[in-house]
C-alpha cells in the first residue's frame, strides 16, 4: 500500500491537479473536476471545426477571456475559473482523489507521480 510523503494540505496546485487527471485518465470518476487551461488548444481540441458551437458554448456559459481555466458544464457550456477557484473545488474531494489514485498505484494502473508516495510495508498499513 502507498500513502502521501507528504500532507494533503502541503500539495501543491499542481500536483493536485495532477492527481486528478491520473485518476481520470484511468476511470473519469472526476470529470466535474476537469479543468483546462483556457487556450488555444482546448478550443482546438473541443470545437476544432466548429466556431459557432464555440461562441454558444462561450455566450450561455459563464466564460471570461482573460481566466486561466476552463470547464465544460453540464449543459455543454463553457464556465472559466481562477486558480484559487480551482483549487477549492480539488480541495472538496481532495481525499477521495488520493484514496482513488493509492488504489491505482497499488494495482499497477497509473505510476505517474510517484515520487509523491511512499510504499508502506504490510504491517505499517493503517486504512484512511
Amino acid at each position: 500500500m502507498y500513502r502521501l510523503k507528504k500532507e494533503k494540505e502541503d500539495l501543491t496546485f499542481e500536483e493536485k491537479r495532477a492527481l486528478v487527471d491520473g485518476v481520470n485518465a484511468y476511470n473519469g470518476g472526476y470529470e466535474d473536476l476537469m479543468f483546462y487551461d483556457n487556450d488555444d488548444e482546448f478550443f482546438n481540441t473541443f470545437f476544432w471545426d466548429n466556431t459557432a458551437e464555440a461562441v454558444r458554448a462561450a455566450l450561455y456559459g459563464d466564460y471570461e477571456l482573460t481566466a486561466p481555466f476552463v470547464r465544460v458544464n453540464v449543459y455543454g457550456n463553457l464556465d472559466t475559473f481562477y486558480e484559487h477557484e480551482v483549487e477549492e473545488e480539488i480541495d472538496g474531494y481532495l481525499d477521495d482523489v488520493v484514496k482513488d489514485f493509492v488504489t491505482l498505484l497499488s494495482d499497477g494502473r497509473v505510476d505517474d507521480y510517484y515520487d509523491l508516495f511512499e510504499e508502506l510495508p504490510d504491517e505499517e498499513y493503517v486504512p484512511f
